[in-house]
């Protein structure tokens, strides 16, 4: 399994008629390139969904979408991780930290 994909989320005010949630990705297996991919291709479901809650449609992306983005759909990879056993995608409050493992 892989380890988690971190989204952060900070929803302001005016979250969803205004603004798209601020929001951090982090994973220890993705690279910043990678990772910069992942954000623009939430950021193209925000422009897409604009006025609308984007979180949902958000998740599911990195959910189901990301890893064939990322080239990383085949070659061995059959998403079994996704869909059972430990997450891949894991979600906090922003500013939470995660308890030692």
């Amino acid at each position: 399994f892989l380890p988690p994909l971190h989204l952060a989320l900070v929803l302001p005010r005016d979250y969803p008629s205004s603004s798209p949630p601020r929001f951090t990705l982090s994973a220890l297996w993705l690279d910043v390139e990678q990772l910069s991919l992942c954000a623009k291709a939430l950021d193209k479901l925000w422009e897409d969904m604009a006025g609308n809650g984007v979180v949902f449609s958000w998740v599911e992306w990195l959910k189901h979408e990301a890893m064939a983005l990322l080239g990383l759909d085949g070659n061995g990879y059959d998403g079994s991780d996704l869909e059972g056993g430990a997450p891949c995608l894991t979600l906090r409050p922003h500013g939470v930290k995660s308890a030692p493992a």
